[in-house]
């Protein structure tokens, strides 16, 4: 267990009054830090597979706790979860579970980010792991990463609907250096933030799919453009 899940620091004044502090959901990166493009026009990341197994947890929650800030009574103060960000260029496994919902009916759920680049190695140079599109796969249902043990495939993530509802994010950025797949009916509705970038939005052979996809905030771009942190409502959107 991760547990990077908010905190509250709560106590007393000689009245009996609760005061205090509530902090939000902390940040936790697998992979690599915010990267930034090398003189290949790639983006600096691990080169390392990131693999959350079944039975992992991850924590980002918020957290609440009830303070005497009026006469009126006491009052709910609830933050906003936290942040995973996993950042590849290999591939990336996620089989374990992710909490991050939000500490209360006015703060905001978490937010996820997934970065799969591509590696820098010269078309003469380049093994089969290099030439491997990196497709990051989404799908409705939690069918699993495709993880097998001591077998991992360059180039892929996946995800699905159902895991990401069932976490309670409610920001989500998915940044592939190819392509974002979606495999079969998609159903996906945010609260918060949606960023999109690939060079192709499709389905795997173009099988015909109805994909809707909704959110306060919606952010498409092609992988050129610099990722979105999830949750960064600041940038300009499309």
């Amino acid at each position: 267990m991760l547990d990077a899940s908010g905190l509250t620091h709560v106590a007393a004044d000689a009245r009996g009054r609760r005061y205090g502090t509530v902090l939000e959901g902390g940040e936790v990166i697998l992979g690599s830090d915010a990267p930034a493009y090398n003189d290949s026009n790639l983006y600096e990341t691990s080169n390392h597979f990131i693999v959350v197994r079944e039975g992992a947890l991850i924590d980002i929650s918020g957290a609440r706790a009830d303070l005497d800030l009026t006469q009126a009574g006491p009052s709910v103060v609830a933050s906003n979860g936290g942040s995973l960000a996993m950042r590849s260029n290999a591939g990336i496994y996620f089989d374990g579970e992710l909490r991050a919902e939000a500490g209360g009916a006015k703060a905001s759920g978490g937010a996820l980010e997934v970065l799969l680049e591509s590696t820098g190695t010269s078309t003469s140079e380049a093994t089969e792991a290099d030439s491997v599109l990196r497709n990051i796969t989404l799908t409705q249902m939690d069918n699993g990463s495709g993880y097998e043990d001591g077998n991992l495939t360059y180039g892929q993530a996946r995800f699905s609907v159902e895991g990401l509802i069932n976490s309670e994010v409610d920001h989500l950025s998915l940044w592939a250096r190819d392509a974002i797949l979606f495999e079969g009916d998609v159903d996906l509705e945010l609260d918060g933030s949606l960023s999109l970038s690939a060079v192709t939005l499709a389905t795997p052979d173009h099988t015909p799919a109805r994909i809707s996809l909704a959110a306060s905030y919606a952010h498409l771009a092609s992988p050129g453009a610099t990722p979105v942190s999830a949750g960064d409502g600041d940038n300009t959107g499309i």
